[in-house]
């Protein structure tokens, strides 16, 4: 205990301060034994130069790939309506995964992820969609014209994943 004070007293720190330079002190040496006792000679042969490579390799793909908002969650008006892949400084925007074939949307019990999967429908159609449907039932396929933004055209894309 008589230590403790005169350390204390010569590095002029608190208890506390001293309790938590000790523990970190003490992690370390642990630490360091650990590595040179315990895996003496089952050390990995990664160099630091191979870490670096794995990060510069992780940093080339964060540069090529967007997902429309920082890290704030901000959206990004250029990036805000899809991905985007940027090669050799020319961006493309990630396709629609579209209803794989033969597989149906059932437009009276789809979620709204399994709408968006239709051509043409985004978050704010497929919300329309489900909402439409609290109130009407779908009746045919066709019916689905009768949501905003959803016309002929539209309807021609889509009409071979619809099912009621």
């Amino acid at each position: 205990m008589k230590a403790f004070q005169t350390i204390k007293r010569t590095l002029g720190v608190t208890a506390n301060e001293l309790t938590l330079m000790s523990i970190v002190l003490l992690g370390l040496l642990i630490g360091i034994g650990y590595k040179y006792l315990v895996h003496a000679g089952d050390m990995s042969d990664v160099t630091s130069q191979e870490i670096y490579a794995i990060l510069d390799s992780i940093a080339d793909v964060d540069k090529t790939t967007y997902i429309g908002i920082d890290q704030n969650k901000n959206s990004i008006a250029d990036l805000k309506t899809k991905d985007t892949v940027k090669l050799d400084g020319k961006i493309f925007k990630n396709k629609k995964q579209l209803p794989q074939e033969g597989e149906r949307i059932n437009l009276n019990l789809a979620n709204k992820k399994q709408l968006m999967k239709l051509p043409s429908i985004g978050a704010k159609t497929a919300d329309n969609i489900i909402e439409y449907r609290k109130e009407y039932r779908f009746q045919s396929i066709e019916d689905i014209m009768e949501i905003k933004g959803i016309g002929t055209k539209k309807f021609e894309k889509m009409k071979k994943y619809l099912e009621i």
